[in-house]
């Protein structure tokens, strides 16, 4: 009998069909290009943190960085709405959204290869455009975990948006997961990466996370998963 209960739960089980959802289809698609394109060129980097619908094609000036594209990721994009699992449809697209703009933001301050001459690699090399896009993104998210942490939106969500964000910050530090990598690319990975936690530190990642768990009520459904995320990059 049991069996049979469990075999009509999992016919009642909704089955994605992408057709059925053109316009999520259609932006993990437009992030998944982003991902390939943030992490293969520093041009595109740059692009990004200057984008804006409002920007005048024909002006004479250098384009400045505008937060606007960033924040929509930031604030809107990555965070979750709750600290549950819910399985419905809805959920498991945000869930997969949220995923994509990570990635995105990962690869928006990951090192490309194009200053790759043969295997004669600098580690001294320091990037001037990376390091201006990686102080740009990281102060505008440090921004976005303080504002989530003084919000007065109930605590689910609230708590889930610092998990999220946390989350992020934990895979901005881990880098883009590159297979058949050879010892000399990992070796300016593994520096890069390192000046990367090196702007955290100088930013006061580490304030704003400890403080911030000492904030949260852990008799909260769910606090304890999200203080994990929050220790994760520390």
């Amino acid at each position: 009998p049991s069996t049979d209960s469990e075999a009509k739960q999992s016919d009642n089980k909704p089955v994605f069909k992408a057709e059925q959802h053109p316009i999520f289809a259609y932006r993990c698609f437009i992030l998944h290009c982003l991902v390939e394109l943030l992490g293969s060129y520093n041009r595109t980097k740059i692009e990004f943190i200057n984008f804006s619908r409002k920007a005048e094609y024909q002006a004479s000036t250098p384009s400045k960085p505008r937060s606007g594209l960033l924040n929509y990721f930031l604030t809107s994009l990555i965070p979750l709405a709750s600290l549950t699992h819910p399985e419905d449809t809805p959920s498991k697209k945000q869930a997969a959204t949220a995923n994509w703009a990570i990635n995105t933001i990962v690869s928006l301050c990951s090192k490309t290869n194009e200053r790759v001459i043969g295997l004669k690699i600098s580690a001294s090399d320091e990037e001037s455009d990376l390091a201006y896009v990686r102080k740009f993104v990281l102060e505008h998210a440090l921004k976005a975990y303080k504002d989530a942490m003084a919000s007065s939106e109930p605590l689910d969500q609230k708590y889930a948006r610092l998990l999220s964000l946390s989350n992020l910050f934990y895979r901005m530090l881990t880098g883009k997961q590159q297979s058949g990598i050879n010892h000399s690319l990992l070796e300016m990975v593994t520096v890069s990466q390192k000046q990367l936690g090196r702007f955290m530190y100088e930013k006061n990642f580490i304030t704003a996370l400890t403080s911030s768990i000492a904030e949260l009520d852990l008799n909260f459904p769910g606090a304890k998963r999200a203080v994990k995320y929050i220790l994760r990059p520390l």
